[in-house]
């Protein structure tokens, strides 16, 4: 606990205290690095985590907007749930409708061009890797 208060000088008077108030204030900067990381350094997340934190952010949509429209306060919460259903089954089917779509064209790309990959070697144009 000494090497803590080493840098904050003892005047005769002084509280307890404001020497313990000097010492948090050197840790401050220690501090607000690591706030800093949180929003510096990138957090990995699966796409079932994506998935699942969509559901916070859809409520607080649709709660944030029923609170603004519902002339009754006591009504905001069930509509803020059919709209939070809503939302969440909207968004939903159109990322399977544009998942789908996307397996349709890619599907057939690979079907027409032997599933190389390379969608350019059908037509006679070289890959990147090969000398012209």
């Amino acid at each position: 606990m000494a090497a803590l208060h080493d840098h904050v000088r003892r005047a005769p008077g002084v509280a307890q205290g404001v020497q313990h108030a000097a010492a948090a204030s050197f840790r401050a900067p220690r501090l607000a690095g690591a706030l800093a990381g949180l929003f510096t350094t990138a957090v990995e997340l699966t796409g079932t985590q994506r998935s699942v934190l969509m559901f916070p952010l859809c409520w607080s949509i649709a709660l944030v907007y029923k609170t603004t429209h519902c002339e009754h306060p006591r009504d905001v919460p069930v509509a803020a749930l059919f709209l939070w259903m809503t939302i969440v089954i909207g968004m939903y089917a159109v990322g399977v409708g544009k998942w789908a779509a996307f397996n349709v064209m890619v599907g057939d790309a690979r079907r027409h061009f032997g599933g190389t990959g390379h969608l350019n070697v059908e037509w006679g144009m070289p890959r990147r890797n090969e000398a012209t």
